[in-house]
């Protein structure tokens, strides 16, 4: 096309001629050539076999235990497999093989409640309680409450906790619709890279936050958000999950790749973001530095998200590909540029 640089004008032009680089054009290659592993797969390959390690050094100790290991073992069968399930098919197909780590990650959560206590017999809050208390001089989350307890704050608040479960849906689903199909891997990558680095901390460094360590504050279960709160935490929440906050990791980092690939839904998700981030603390549900430390997480995984994808690309799919790929680039702002590419044949 006029205008547009190509892999072949890279390589004659140097550093200088680095274009940004995205999906590769479907119609350039055969079927064969499109097979392979993603980058989400790769690092869902990799915790797996992190946690079916520590489930074969479970033996003896974990309830079920040939169960767990035949769950690991199949899901590890699985996931190799979809190296060969072609990117480009049906649909509904190509969205359940671009996104299903993110549909997976609830399940690699619940099971944390049990694999960490293979790996240590103790909670860690004290420790984090000190580094507390050396950051902030108190624990905020003690005083947080009380210091903002109006009725209409707290349904807000309450309620951004909830509407955390949609914010990687959004993003991911509108990309999808946009048929930006590297944008949409890009991010699954990322927000995997993210939950995944928040999900072995919480494994080999379980603590259990001041939900579960100190008394409820007065009426903190009335009203309508707050009440669903409690009860979907009694109902789903995995004990041990509280450093680093993956509620602020996970938001952070949809909310910063929203600016790369979606300006216009960024502005909610920044909201909401920073909502998550008070919330985690007023609720009590996170001490804060879970907050702090869980917003350095997502800031981290959402630079290096990208980066990673690029250099798993590089080595998962393109050694199939006759042609010369120059170094990935990727714009802090405006969309994700260039998704064409011409091979050299």
């Amino acid at each position: 096309m006029p205008g547009e640089k190509t892999a072949s004008t890279d390589a004659s032009d140097g550093a200088a001629g680095r274009t940004y680089i995205g999906a590769i054009q479907v119609t350039e290659l055969p079927i064969e050539r499109r097979l392979g592993f993603l980058p989400a797969d790769v690092l869902s390959l990799v915790y797996l076999g992190i946690t079916t390690v520590v489930v074969l050094l479970g033996y003896g100790r974990l309830p079920h235990w040939g169960g767990w290991l035949a769950a690991h073992l199949a899901l590890l069968g699985i996931v190799i497999s979809l190296r060969w399930v072609p990117r480009r098919s049906y649909p509904v197909l190509q969205l359940v093989r671009e996104t299903y780590p993110l549909w997976l990650m609830p399940i690699a959560y619940r099971s944390i409640q049990d694999l960490s206590r293979l790996t240590t017999d103790r909670y860690f809050d004290d420790v984090v309680l000190r580094w507390d208390l050396a950051l902030f001089s108190s624990h905020p989350h003690t005083w947080l409450m009380a210091a903002a307890g109006w009725p209409l704050l707290k349904e807000y608040l309450h309620f951004a906790y909830i509407v955390y479960q949609l914010l990687v849906p959004v993003l991911g689903l509108t990309l999808f619709f946009q048929k930006r199909f590297e944008a949409l891997r890009v991010t699954a990558t990322t927000i995997v890279l993210t939950m995944y680095s928040c999900y072995l901390v919480f494994t080999f460094f379980p603590v259990l936050g001041p939900y579960y360590v100190f008394p409820r504050p007065e009426g903190s279960g009335v009203g309508l958000f707050p009440v669903l709160v409690e009860r979907m935490l009694d109902a789903a929440a995995a004990r041990g999950t509280a450093f680093p906050s993956s509620h602020v990791a996970g938001s952070t980092a949809v909310a910063l790749l929203a600016i790369r690939f979606s300006r216009r839904l960024s502005y909610a998700l920044i909201l909401l973001a920073a909502s998550i981030f008070v919330a985690t603390v007023y609720g009590s549900f996170h001490y804060a530095i879970d907050a702090v430390v869980g917003l350095a997480f997502g800031i981290c995984a959402a630079l290096l998200g990208p980066r990673v994808h690029a250099w798993l690309v590089r080595r998962t799919r393109l050694h199939m590909i006759r042609f010369r790929y120059p170094n990935l680039r990727f714009r802090w702002r405006g969309r994700f540029r260039g998704e064409r590419i011409s091979p050299l044949e």
